[in-house]
């Protein structure tokens, strides 16, 4: 909560605005009440998240980050490219997570 307070002052973005905080805010609600869970059902759920969060993107107009201020027109195709990155980012951690538990 506090590094997305954090984000929200220094960054003038929140979610909602088409950024990446679609896919992280999202992601860290799930580790946050799953986080008894196995790392199986978490990493699947972190992944569908971010999946999700990306989507939803497709659907908002950049009121921050980048895509709002280089004047990019919103269509229902395109998702925010920050939003895209963390997602990638997010999949990739949970995939070595999955694969590590799978080889204890």
């Amino acid at each position: 909560k506090q590094w997305y307070q954090r984000r929200v002052r220094d960054g003038k973005a929140k979610e909602g605005d088409c950024t990446m905080l679609d896919v992280l805010c999202p992601v860290l609600r799930v580790m946050q009440f799953n986080a008894a869970g196995n790392t199986s059902s978490l990493t699947a759920m972190c992944s569908q998240s971010a999946d999700t969060g990306v989507l939803k993107t497709k659907k908002l107009a950049a009121r921050a980050g980048r895509a709002s201020y280089i004047g990019t027109v919103k269509t229902s195709e395109s998702a925010d490219p920050g939003a895209v990155a963390a997602a990638t980012w997010i999949k990739s951690v949970c995939r070595v997570l999955y694969q590590e538990q799978l080889n204890k």
